[in-house]
Protein backbone atom coordinates (compact mmCIF):
# COMPACT_ATOMS: atom_id res chain seq x y z
CA UNK A 1 0.00 0.00 0.00
CA UNK A 2 1.54 3.33 -0.96
CA UNK A 3 1.67 6.28 1.45
CA UNK A 4 -0.99 8.34 -0.32
CA UNK A 5 -3.47 5.49 -0.17
CA UNK A 6 -2.75 4.93 3.53
CA UNK A 7 -3.50 8.59 4.28
CA UNK A 8 -6.68 8.47 2.18
CA UNK A 9 -7.89 5.29 3.92
CA UNK A 10 -7.13 6.79 7.32
CA UNK A 11 -9.10 9.93 6.52
CA UNK A 12 -12.08 7.94 5.23
CA UNK A 13 -12.13 5.99 8.49
CA UNK A 14 -11.63 9.04 10.74
CA UNK A 15 -8.13 7.85 11.69
CA UNK A 16 -4.80 9.68 11.81
CA UNK A 17 -1.36 8.53 10.72
CA UNK A 18 1.01 9.17 13.63
CA UNK A 19 4.24 8.07 12.03
CA UNK A 20 6.25 5.55 10.11
CA UNK A 21 8.26 2.40 10.80
CA UNK A 22 11.25 0.95 9.04
CA UNK A 23 14.15 -1.36 9.75
CA UNK A 24 17.88 -1.00 9.38
CA UNK A 25 18.99 -4.52 8.45
CA UNK A 26 22.77 -4.13 8.80
CA UNK A 27 23.34 -1.29 11.30
CA UNK A 28 21.94 0.23 14.48
CA UNK A 29 18.58 1.98 14.70
CA UNK A 30 20.09 5.47 14.52
CA UNK A 31 18.87 8.43 12.46
CA UNK A 32 20.91 8.57 9.25
CA UNK A 33 21.51 11.05 6.43
CA UNK A 34 19.15 8.95 4.29
CA UNK A 35 16.46 9.21 6.98
CA UNK A 36 17.07 12.96 7.16
CA UNK A 37 16.64 13.35 3.41
CA UNK A 38 13.56 11.14 3.17
CA UNK A 39 11.71 12.75 6.08
CA UNK A 40 11.74 16.45 5.20
CA UNK A 41 8.03 16.50 4.33
CA UNK A 42 7.02 14.74 7.54
CA UNK A 43 7.67 17.35 10.26
CA UNK A 44 5.85 16.37 13.45
CA UNK A 45 5.58 12.69 12.55
CA UNK A 46 7.12 9.86 14.56
CA UNK A 47 9.65 7.45 13.06
CA UNK A 48 10.13 4.07 14.72
CA UNK A 49 13.39 2.41 13.67
CA UNK A 50 14.28 -1.19 14.36
CA UNK A 51 17.77 -2.61 13.90
CA UNK A 52 17.77 -6.21 12.72
CA UNK A 53 21.53 -6.39 13.37
CA UNK A 54 21.53 -5.19 17.01
CA UNK A 55 17.83 -5.59 17.87
CA UNK A 56 17.80 -2.00 19.16
CA UNK A 57 14.69 0.12 18.71
CA UNK A 58 14.64 3.93 18.63
CA UNK A 59 11.91 6.46 18.08
CA UNK A 60 12.45 9.90 16.57
CA UNK A 61 10.19 12.84 15.84
CA UNK A 62 11.01 14.94 12.78
CA UNK A 63 11.28 18.63 13.60
CA UNK A 64 11.81 21.54 11.25
CA UNK A 65 15.59 21.38 11.85
CA UNK A 66 16.03 17.62 11.99
CA UNK A 67 15.09 14.67 14.16
CA UNK A 68 14.91 14.42 17.92
CA UNK A 69 15.28 11.05 19.62
CA UNK A 70 12.35 10.23 21.89
CA UNK A 71 13.30 6.77 23.19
Amino acid sequence: MDQLRVFEEAELNDLHVLGFYHSHPFWDSLWSEVDEGNSKLWVGYSFLMVSLATRNVNSYVRGSKGAERRW
